[in-house]
């Protein structure tokens, strides 16, 4: 392995072992903390009076699409799409949806 990937190897390893270590669930002194997941339960859902609507967002194959592209059908080529202009539109829907679930099967 040539001398620089080697160092560059190196350091990488010496960054994540000490992101890592900020993760310890324990410290030093042998205190644990509890994540706040598990402070406190979650209150039981109230039962309705009928029939709920829940909207369902799902994203799928978005193979690396992170900026907005030129519209190739547009004649002025404007820029459209992106992981922007997609949370922009997610929470404008959010907001109006009274139960919503955001699903996202990767693929990047």
């Amino acid at each position: 392995m040539p001398r620089g990937t080697c160092q560059a190897f190196l350091l990488l390893a010496a960054a994540l072992c000490a992101a890592l270590a900020g993760c310890a669930p324990c410290r030093t002194d042998g205190v644990c903390d509890a994540p706040p997941s598990a402070a406190a339960p979650a209150p039981p859902p109230v039962p309705g009076d009928g029939p709920w609507n829940l909207t369902v967002f799902h994203v799928n194959d978005s193979h690396c699409a992170f900026l907005p592209e030129p519209a190739q059908w547009r004649g002025d080529r404007a820029l459209v799409g992106g992981v922007v202009a997609l949370a922009g539109h997610l929470a404008e829907q959010r907001a109006t949806a009274l139960a919503a679930l955001l699903l996202d099967a990767g693929d990047f």
